[in-house]
């Protein structure tokens, strides 16, 4: 579903993906959306794996990719810098152990 929440006068919409806990990332928030500077990728794993975010642009090519390493189980934040896109949308990948999980982000300025 998507929470909607108030901030400074501004409303945002995050898009929130509860996954089965078979799988690696369990929960996988984005906020602000949409976003004119940082983004905040808020996300959870449920086993230990090898994690990477990327951010797609909407032509399917991958202009950013933060690798993260091998994460413990856990909860983390990453802040994603959007400031130097194109207005559009966007996607957000988090690859765990090989599977991945998307959101949508709009980069609006």
């Amino acid at each position: 579903g998507a929470l909607q929440y108030e901030s400074d006068g501004v409303n945002f919409t995050s898009t929130v993906v509860g996954l089965d806990e078979n799988y690696y990332v369990t929960e996988f928030n984005t906020f602000p959306n949409p976003v004119a500077d940082e983004l905040t990728v808020n996300f959870s794993v449920s086993h230990s794996a090898f994690t990477t975010v990327e951010v797609v642009n909407p032509v399917g090519q991958i202009i950013s990719s933060t690798t993260l390493g091998d994460l413990p189980v856990g909860e983390y934040n990453e802040k994603l810098d959007m400031s130097t896109l194109s207005e559009g949308v966007y996607l957000v990948r988090i690859i765990s152990a090989g599977e991945v999980a998307t959101a949508r982000v709009t980069v609006a300025k």
